[in-house]
């Protein structure tokens, strides 16, 4: 079983030391900003990389010409 005057005297020291820091924010609102950039670059080069994938792939493309038997020379075909 925890001690409760141990932990009493730790979360006490914890407090304290968060009021006595005086640095209050002063570099997050920095690294949050270099945080959106950096993210919204990497988004923008995994989306161009997704995109791009898509031009490579193969597609099918099931036709069904009408008529179906041609002779040879000139013919007009229909293609469905």
């Amino acid at each position: 079983m925890l001690d409760p005057s141990g932990v009493r005297e730790r979360v006490a020291d914890g407090i304290a030391e968060l009021r006595d820091d005086e640095r209050a924010i002063e570099g997050l609102p920095v690294r949050l900003v270099v945080s959106l950039v950096v993210g919204a670059a990497c988004l923008s080069v995994m989306l161009n990389l997704v995109n791009g994938v898509g031009g490579l792939a193969a597609s099918e493309v099931d036709v069904r010409p009408t008529p179906e038997v041609v002779e040879t020379g000139p013919q007009n075909l229909t293609l469905r």
